[in-house]
């Protein structure tokens, strides 16, 4: 069922749309149909876009282009101003004046928890349906153990945490961090108590810099 876009619906109109959508989800043809295309799988009897060819060719020429520090520099400005403390305030407040379910008290520690694991869980078994492919930064990372003879195992769980490399025979986990994406430094320093208590013994972070020679 097709709405127009930039049109708004009526609560009869989302309750006849709901409706329409449940009995197209009992169709087992239909149901399979769209979890195809909301998991990015290709549709039954239809080709894949690119071959693994041409998205070779343009991975090669994503990090020809990320090994450009100035390139790298300008991609990372342009970007700042996402997920930052403003951003999300604002949207915050977006959300809590359109729909009031956001405006309901705030979750027990207990119950984030309990969110948070089943969220962990969920990725867990999606990548192992649909491997998530590894960023530039984590190739580098791999690229520089593998060099000094340091063995390791890629992407270990330790509770609800997925450390990018784990170094069994020093009890160490290395993570390569994006500048972009680990600017949250209070996030990350929360993430790292956590994954000492789980045992580790320390918890290493390389960025940007320290693994341009391998990228």
């Amino acid at each position: 069922m097709v709405w127009p876009k930039g049109k708004k619906r009526t609560p009869k109109q989302n309750a006849a749309h709901a409706a329409v959508m449940r009995k197209e989800w009992a169709d087992p043809k239909k149901r399979k149909k769209r979890i195809a295309s909301l998991t990015g799988c290709p549709r039954p009897n239809m080709p894949l876009h690119h071959t693994q060819e041409h998205n070779d060719k343009i991975g090669a020429a994503s990090r020809k282009r990320w090994r450009d520090p100035a390139y790298r520099k300008k991609i990372i400005e342009a970007r700042k101003h996402i997920w930052s403390p403003e951003w999300r305030e604002n949207m915050r407040q977006k959300m809590t004046g359109r729909d009031a379910h956001w405006a309901r008290k705030p979750h027990t520690k207990r119950h984030k928890d309990r969110q948070a694991v089943g969220v962990a869980t969920n990725l867990a078994e999606r990548r192992k349906r649909w491997p998530q492919p590894t960023t530039n930064l984590e190739r580098a990372l791999y690229k520089l153990l593998a060099c000094a003879g340091i063995e390791f195992t890629r992407e270990k769980r330790f509770g609800r945490y997925v450390v990018d490399a784990f170094l069994p025979e020093h009890n160490l986990a290395v993570e390569a961090d994006g500048a972009f994406w680990h600017k949250d430094t209070a996030r990350q320093t929360r993430r790292d108590a956590a994954l000492l208590r789980s045992g580790l013994l320390a918890v290493v972070h390389l960025g940007d810099d320290d693994l341009a020679p391998f990228l």
